[in-house]
């Protein structure tokens, strides 16, 4: 298993955990950051082991760490036989952090999880990593007991009782953050899909009383018409173009019921001001949204060897959600973002 000691209060290394490649750099979890010389060490040095790994040591001068990511040029990837997508395991020794590239479907954190403090399976911070961009599974535990109680309350104020909820899809489910916390409302029939192959496996293999199945990059999907009483999307429509979400809109509407809820989060107007940094971004979003009709898709390399080319970052005026969402469902609340599930904005919807 992934060497992680669940406690009560917290997590803490005891040896090892994993992490994705990214197209030009590494994230270092922030677990191994905060428990090695890396929580003080700024400038480190990265050389090439004699068994083909990574070395990292503290380096006056050397290659600056910046919020836990460190340069991993394509020149270097090539020496090593390394490419984006892959999974690396870091080790912690007293001077040194040593990474390896591993077999993924092979790794014990794959094979035999660690369990929280309720015995439900952790998925290893490699997986993590490709849903919240960080290899840290310490707010995937906190985040998903709260988001389905915030799921469940929206439901609850449009009309549906907890007690009438039977089939539930999470749609975009990754690694079951949110889906594996169901577990405390056994009556409710959860089923989750993914574009990503190797956490719908792991899902399958550790989350047996729930049901899954791959995703695709477009419809059809393999259910039937009026299936669901709710179906919710937490950062899916944030990633596709136009195209691609038209089409899964018009999707949902078929296998959800009448009357039944769709919740689908998105990045409005107020999360572009609020959240983005950059002023020249946010400057470059206010003129796609004027030459897009409210909305911005931009292509994210840095999804590479992770989820395909027509994976992106996406944003929506709350104009165009109401004109474009509300030609496939009724639109009942648009929520401000940050007022429900992580930082983003969300629409209630209705099908009618």
């Amino acid at each position: 298993m992934e060497s992680i000691l669940v406690t009560n209060q917290y997590l803490k290394i005891k040896g090892s955990t994993t992490a994705t490649i990214r197209e030009t750099d590494i994230l270092v979890p922030p677990i191994i950051v905060e428990s090695t010389f890396l929580a003080t060490e700024k400038s480190i040095k990265l050389s090439p082991t004699a068994t083909g790994g990574l070395k990292i040591q503290p380096k006056e001068n050397g290659r600056k760490l910046k919020k836990f990511r460190i340069d991993f040029p394509k020149a270097l990837q090539k020496k090593l036989g390394w490419k984006p997508g892959d999974t690396i395991e870091f080790k912690s020794k007293k001077n040194r952090i040593v990474i390896n590239k591993v077999d993924r479907a092979n790794h014990p954190s794959f094979k035999n999880p660690s369990l929280d403090k309720k015995g439900i399976p952790i998925p290893p911070a490699w997986m993590v990593q490709a849903f919240t961009g960080i290899p840290d599974i310490r707010n995937f535990l906190k985040s998903g007991p709260k988001s389905v109680k915030k799921i469940i309350q929206t439901a609850n104020k449009w009309g549906i009782d907890t007690k009438d909820l039977r089939n539930v899809l999470d749609f975009g489910c990754g690694c079951g953050r949110i889906l594996s916390r169901w577990n405390e409302y056994p009556h409710v029939n959860m089923t989750g899909c993914d574009l990503h192959k190797v956490a719908i496996k792991w899902c399958k293999r550790h989350y047996s009383n729930y049901s899954f199945y791959n995703g695709t990059e477009l419809p059809p999907s393999p259910i039937k018409d009026a299936s669901f009483d709710l179906v919710y999307a937490i950062s899916v429509l944030t990633h596709l173009d136009e195209k691609h979400q038209n089409s899964w809109l018009a999707e949902w509407k078929r296998i959800t019921r009448p009357g039944g809820l769709v919740i689908a989060t998105f990045r409005g107007d107020d999360f572009v001001e609020n959240v983005i940094g950059s002023p020249e971004r946010r400057k470059s979003i206010a003129e796609e949204f004027k030459s897009g009709g409210g909305i911005s898709f931009n292509e994210r390399p840095g999804w590479e060897g992770v989820f395909k080319s027509f994976y992106g970052g996406t944003y929506h005026t709350r104009e165009y959600v109401e004109r474009e969402w509300g030609k496939h469902f009724e639109i009942l609340e648009l929520i401000d973002s940050g007022q429900f599930i992580n930082r983003q904005n969300a629409a209630i919807m209705r099908r009618i």
